[in-house]
């Protein structure tokens, strides 16, 4: 077997996708979701009691389809280096980790639901994030050893 990259993997992007979104998701789930969550609109209530649990896949989804959107590029310029690679991972998972920094530390609240919904998903997601580049830097620094 050849000494391949790490992160040249085919598997790596769906990999590194999937672990991000099972952590964010076991984070949220088990950590950071308020089942009782204090709204007065029972709609919303409802709204985030149902459907808040399915963001995980979303962004799972978001970030596969970016990746290969991005991936895409490299083929077609012909880009042959490990560090493209790894400027991908890091540009899908430092969006996901400002924007829900902006979101958390700089947006207004005008809402009641906004607010829920930033505090319930900033933590988990900030986590997940840094967790996936932490591991894409490890992998990177593995990849220059071999």
């Amino acid at each position: 077997m050849e000494n391949k990259k790490l992160l040249e993997l085919k598997i790596m992007p769906l990999v590194l996708s999937s672990l991000f979104a099972i952590i964010f998701f076991l984070l949220l789930f088990f950590v950071f979701f308020d089942r009782e969550a204090v709204l007065e609109n029972l709609k919303y209530k409802n709204f985030y009691l149902n459907y808040s649990l399915y963001i995980p896949l979303v962004f799972f989804i978001f970030s596969i389809i970016i990746f290969y959107i991005l991936y895409l590029v490299k083929i077609i310029f012909r880009f042959k280096s490990v560090i493209f690679t790894t400027f991908i991972y890091f540009l899908i998972f430092w969006f996901f980790l400002f924007l829900w920094l902006d979101l958390l530390l700089f947006e207004p609240r005008y809402a009641e639901f906004l607010n829920l919904i930033i505090l319930t998903f900033s933590y988990p997601l900030i986590i997940s994030s840094l967790f996936i580049i932490v591991l894409v830097i490890i992998f990177s620094l593995k990849s220059k050893k071999s």
